[in-house]
């Protein structure tokens, strides 16, 4: 599975929609302190979880209504 896009709302430091687009190959998260690589990895983390148990591209966490979209 290749990913292309992700879309984040509401999950620790992102509160409005972000939308990454990732590139074939490698890619890499840089930012500074506190900028929100970890969530990302967080958030990719969730969604394989979510995957495997149903095999759709986006989930909900009910607890803070998080959501993450995956292309």
């Amino acid at each position: 599975m290749r990913i292309v896009t992700v879309k984040i709302a509401n999950h620790k430091c992102y509160r409005r929609t972000s939308t990454l687009h990732f590139n074939e190959g490698l890619n890499v998260i840089l930012g500074t302190n506190e900028s929100g690589k970890t969530a990302i990895l967080g958030a990719l983390s969730i969604s394989k979880s979510v995957l495997f148990l149903q095999f759709r591209f986006r989930f909900k966490i009910a607890r803070h209504t998080s959501c993450l979209h995956l292309n």
